[in-house]
């Protein structure tokens, strides 16, 4: 994580899901393959399977030391302080072994920076990466109320256009054929609240995404994934 609060909320989140992995399959696991060994700030065990879960601070001199990682999740990497490409080589370092996954996610934060370069890099088929982009509507909570005059201003009709071609040129069967009144509805209440950073907080396209990087961007559900 770029910061300390998160990194705690992350564990804690992680921390909680194993608590409750539903009944008793959850109960066998806890007890078997998945039962914690020591704890230490931040950290699970796992002796069973001699494996380590951790979550560290970007910044932090320690992150990435003392361990060999068979997975790597950086998280809100555009937001990232201090050196990020030492940070990462650190890191990359210690992704060792034939099966390991790297994955590298962000909410758009400016047009330049590390997480632009390794995206627009991955996106132009330059690096060992696969790009992918999640616009606002793959979030299935994105609705609200449609009023009973609803009608499309003529703004919404070419997003519904570039949304239909954006699916006729990557079809997406999870997703509704064509943008609905809600999402519509939900649109138009983000769009009255964040009026021009709509584009940054919810982003509708790769490009437009990354935006002026002196913004400061503080809610969003959308990530661009390396």
């Amino acid at each position: 994580a770029h910061e300390q609060k998160p990194a705690e909320d992350y564990f804690e989140q992680i921390h909680t899901a194993w608590g409750w992995l539903p009944g008793k399959l959850g109960e066998v696991l806890r007890a078997g393959a998945l039962r914690q060994g020591k704890a230490n700030v931040r950290e699970m065990y796992f002796p069973e399977m001699n494996s380590h879960f951790q979550v560290a601070t970007a910044g932090a001199a320690a992150a990435g030391l003392g361990l060999n990682y068979q997975y790597l999740h950086c998280t809100e990497f555009s937001r990232w302080g201090g050196d990020v490409k030492q940070t990462m080589a650190t890191l990359t370092s210690h992704l060792v072994g034939q099966r390991t996954e790297q994955v590298i996610e962000s909410r758009p934060h400016g047009d330049s920076g590390e997480f632009h370069e390794r995206y627009w890099k991955a996106r132009r088929g330059e690096s060992d990466f696969c790009a992918h982009f999640y616009p606002w509507w793959w979030n299935p909570g994105h609705v609200a109320a449609v009023p009973r005059n609803f009608s499309l201003t003529e703004e919404e009709r070419s997003l519904c256009r570039r949304y239909q071609a954006q699916l006729a040129e990557r079809p997406t069967p999870c997703l509704q054929p064509r943008l609905t009144a809600g999402q519509l509805m939900w649109r138009r209440g983000q769009a009255t609240e964040l009026a021009d950073l709509l584009g940054q907080e919810f982003a509708e396209d790769e490009a437009a995404c990354f935006l002026g990087s002196s913004v400061e961007k503080s809610k969003s559900d959308v990530k661009v994934n390396v």
